[in-house]
């Protein structure tokens, strides 16, 4: 058998937090590799079926024991265990004891005949160490040995070591098997979406606050149960402008991108009859090739479709997907379309009338900044504690921007001696935030009343005129406060703008 996994990890979900430093530190710092089931379990998945893999697939098992003892999953994953065991005597089962957690004595029976590891806190380097061993089969001696490598953390935010090559650097989508990808509520609502019959879901967000991330984890959960759902990602960045010429050579080259995809290699895209109706095409298309063999549902899913709302088509094209969704209700290949849109621009400043849209129907998800919680749980990803101080003072800052966090938090564990400096609004973070407000000044150049505007905003006056105030709230720059009045999200844009416009 080939492990992919050096220790699943088994808890009361009670513990679940303590457990996460501990999997972070053993991957960060150890170089071992954890199934830690939040960061394995895909939503829309079987959780059994899942767990039963990761333990399956591990060279051992640390089974932790807190105050809260055990909980009903927790015995299951320790019987299974333990019957591994029995059958195969290199798969340890590692008993680990937390803190608050009862006396060994009252722990089930093989905690008294196995040696365990006890933790005072989760900073406890002589318990890391044991479990390390424990994991690798090794002795402990008589500790780990002291390197002459290790550099003091600031004064102020002690930040663990951790190794800098495993991070996730800023910038585009996450890769789908990330573990600094924050699950919100959109992921389940959008998975839910999409299982319907005639599932039609819209992501709208500003950029980089994680729409692709999210677009591509549900592609990946979709294939993962491809014997319910096919998937098929239409990129259209990648479309040429003669693509774009009309509405057959459009949904032609969509119809090329789905083949590629479904492996439909019995499909010569020379059959597309320019001189029939592109719908005629399309639909020929799915009766004859996507659905004759194989009756599961795809899922299509428009990346990208800013690109479109530049193009003379765009009201146009719109309209056909509109129209083929409604086509659902009778037609039995259209109904097992399903549909997942993302856009970046509110579709109202494009489309003339939204109603000829697939804008205004379905599930609309906008992805909103990442709240307290969620940020706290991004920076403990990336091994750092926020208190309730320093968690007000990031979020006054980013806004709970999605990418402005993810620049704060990757900078203060590289530069873990300055990361004072990335407060500097007047250095834009020590130069590390300079290209995403400088992409964002550059717009307000060219446009002289949205630069208006946002300086009335930056003033404190609001905005009064509701297309600009909607504009620079579909850039993620503005928002409504609890009195209903425009402002900036966060005292980054606020104040590197006031100096700028």
């Amino acid at each position: 058998m080939n492990e992919k996994y050096d220790v699943f990890m088994s808890y009361n979900s009670s513990e679940k937090k303590f457990v996460e430093k501990i999997a972070i530190c053993l991957q960060d710092r150890v170089g071992l590799k954890p199934w830690f089931d939040d960061w394995e379990l895909i939503a829309g998945e079987p959780t059994i079926e899942n767990l039963g893999l990761g333990m399956k697939f591990s060279k051992s098992c640390a089974v932790f024991f807190g105050k809260s003892g055990e909980g009903p999953c927790h015995k299951s994953e320790m019987a299974v265990a333990l019957n591994r065991h029995s059958e195969n005597s290199e798969f340890r089962v590692i008993p680990v004891l937390l803190p608050g957690a009862k006396e060994p004595n009252t722990l089930p029976e093989f905690i008294k005949i196995n040696t365990w590891v006890k933790f005072k806190d989760a900073c406890d380097e002589d318990a890391l160490w044991r479990l390390e061993c424990g994991i690798k089969k090794i002795k402990p001696g008589n500790g780990r040995k002291k390197t002459s490598e290790s550099r003091p953390g600031p004064k102020k935010m002690p930040v663990p070591h951790v190794d800098v090559s495993r991070l996730d650097q800023p910038g585009g989508a996450m890769d789908v098997e990330s573990r600094f990808y924050i699950k919100r509520r959109a992921d389940e609502e959008v998975m839910a979406d999409i299982k319907r019959a005639r599932g039609l879901a819209t992501i709208r967000a500003p950029r980089q606050t994680g729409k692709s991330s999210l677009l591509f984890r549900i592609y990946a959960n979709a294939r993962r149960i491809s014997d319910l759902l096919r998937p098929v990602i239409v990129d259209f960045q990648s479309f040429s402008t003669a693509d774009f010429g009309s509405l057959n050579t459009v949904w032609r080259a969509i119809a090329v991108v789905i083949a590629s995809q479904l492996q439909l290699n019995d499909w010569d895209p020379e059959t597309w009859d320019a001189k029939r109706g592109y719908d005629q095409n399309i639909s020929r298309f799915l009766d004859d090739h996507v659905f004759l063999k194989n009756e599961n549902p795809m899922l299509l899913c428009l990346d990208e479709t800013d690109r479109v709302f530049s193009e003379p088509i765009k009201t146009d094209f719109f309209a056909s997907v509109r129209a083929f969704y409604n086509r659902g209700a009778f037609d039995p290949a259209w109904k097992k379309v399903r549909w997942l849109l993302c856009a970046s621009t509110e579709p109202s400043f494009f489309i003339e009338d939204i109603n000829q849209s697939p804008f205004n129907i379905g599930l609309n998800v906008k992805l909103n900044p990442f709240i307290r919680e969620e940020t706290r749980e991004f920076a403990a990803r990336h091994g750092l504690t926020l208190d309730e101080r320093m968690t007000d003072r990031v979020m006054e800052y980013s806004g709970g921007r999605p990418y402005l966090l993810h620049l704060l938090f990757y900078h203060m564990v590289l530069c873990p001696e300055s990361w004072e400096e990335l407060f500097d609004l007047e250095k834009a973070g020590n130069g590390f935030f300079s290209d995403h407000l400088n992409h964002y000044l550059r717009g307000f150049q060219k446009d002289s009343k949205l630069s208006s505007a946002m300086k009335r905003v930056i003033s404190g006056k609001g905005c009064e005129d509701i297309k600009l105030a909607d504009r620079l709230n579909a850039t993620g720059l503005v928002k409504w406060d609890s009195d209903g009045k425009v402002a900036c999200v966060c005292r980054l844009y606020k104040d590197f703008f006031a100096g700028k416009l």
